[in-house]
């Protein structure tokens, strides 16, 4: 009886995550899952290059992607700005929060034919670091991590 139930759960498991859209493989053209991410291109002011690339290798990794400089599967992944506005102010006049907007264009090749591509973007808040604590920095990772998980994400669904 509990490997009968065993096989149930297992069964249901299965199910549920198949439901959630979780794949238990590529669905990269050709079956590949080595893949090279070209050097990022900066639109911006912000020297974030490493960031992206790093939060790229690190999101293709955990969906079972190997990073290689000879892959023939290649993305091509272009910074086109960070945005930051200021949201709202204090008594003086001074912004003491800003609205953080990145947006990255992304393009994976297999060879020379286009296989992907999308804009992807997202936003977060900054509020200066005299009243946070918290680095702009820190918070410009945070989006282009989301970010990073959003392009890995798209490349790695079905037509």
């Amino acid at each position: 009886m509990y490997r009968v139930r065993s096989l149930i759960s297992l069964f249901s498991l299965i199910i549920l995550l198949s439901a959630c859209g979780y794949r238990f493989r590529s669905v990269l053209p050709g079956n590949e899952n080595e893949l090279r991410i070209e050097n990022i291109e900066n639109e911006s002011v912000y020297a974030v290059e490493n960031d992206i690339e790093n939060s790229l290798e690190s999101k293709f990794r955990i969906r079972g992607i190997k990073i290689k400089g000879s892959a023939s599967l290649i993305l091509k992944v272009t910074l086109k700005g960070i945005d930051k506005r200021p949201s709202l102010y204090d008594e003086s006049n001074i912004p003491v929060k800003y609205d953080v907007v990145i947006k990255m264009c992304y393009v994976l090749l297999s060879g020379e034919e286009k296989f992907k591509d999308g804009e992807v973007s997202d936003r977060g808040e900054y509020i200066p670091v005299e009243i946070s604590g918290i680095e702009e920095s820190a918070v410009i990772i945070g989006i282009i991590d989301k970010i990073s998980d959003k392009i890995a994400e798209n490349c790695l669904d079905q037509w």
